[in-house]
C-alpha cells in the first residue's frame, strides 16, 4: 500500500488525521523494513517521517516561538539516533513515531554539546547587537565626568580621580 504523505511545515501543523496516517505509514515502513533489511526502505520511506517527526519534536521542546539555536543540528542528531537504532539492529521496532522522536530529540536538545553550542550562539549573536561607538562615547563621557567630579572628606576638598 502506498501511503500519501503531506508535506510537513514548521507554520502549518499537520492536522490529527495527517498524523494517524503518517503512523501507519511509518508502521508498514517499519514492518518492511524489519522483515527484510532493506536499506532503501529505511532511508527512503523511513528517513522522511523519522525527520518531520524529529522537527516537530525538537520545536515542541526547543519552543515553537522564535529562534532555536542549532536547529538543524538538533534535528540532524535526532534523525540519525533513531536511524543507527535501525542500522545496528534491523529487528529494531517501536510503536510510536512522535515518541521516538521526542525522545531522540530530547537527548539531542539536552545534549551537553549542544547545549553549549547553544551557548555560543546566543553569545554571538548577543555580540552582533552591540553599538561598539556608542559604548566607546558613554565610556569617554564616564571619565570626563569622573575627572570633573569633586568630594570632600572631613572638609577637605578631593577629586574623585584622585581617590583611585
Amino acid at each position: 500500500m502506498e501511503h500519501r504523505i503531506g508535506v510537513w511545515d514548521r507554520r502549518n501543523p499537520l492536522s490529527k488525521e495527517e498524523i494517524a496516517e503518517r503512523q501507519l505509514a511509518f508502521l508498514e515502513y517499519q514492518k518492511q523494513y524489519n522483515e527484510t533489511g532493506d536499506k532503501d526502505i529505511l532511508w527512503f520511506k523511513m528517513k522522511p517521517l523519522i525527520e518531520d517527526a524529529c522537527k516537530s519534536a525538537v520545536i515542541k521542546i526547543n519552543g515553537s516561538i522564535g529562534f532555536i539555536p542549532n536547529y538543524e543540528e538538533k534535528v540532524e542528531t535526532s534523525v540519525y539516533l533513531i536511524i543507527k537504532r535501525y542500522t545496528k539492529n534491523k529487528d529494531y521496532n517501536f510503536g510510536s513515531l512522535s515518541s521516538l522522536a521526542y525522545y531522540a530529540a530530547l537527548y539531542a536538545s539536552r545534549n551537553k554539546d549542544i547545549q553549549s553550542a547553544d551557548q555560543q550562539v546566543i553569545l554571538r549573536d548577543a555580540i552582533a547587537f552591540v553599538d561598539y561607538d556608542r559604548l566607546e562615547s558613554v565610556q569617554v563621557s564616564f571619565d570626563e565626568s569622573v575627572s570633573q567630579n569633586y568630594t570632600t572628606i572631613d572638609g577637605e576638598k578631593y577629586s574623585v580621580e584622585d581617590l583611585y
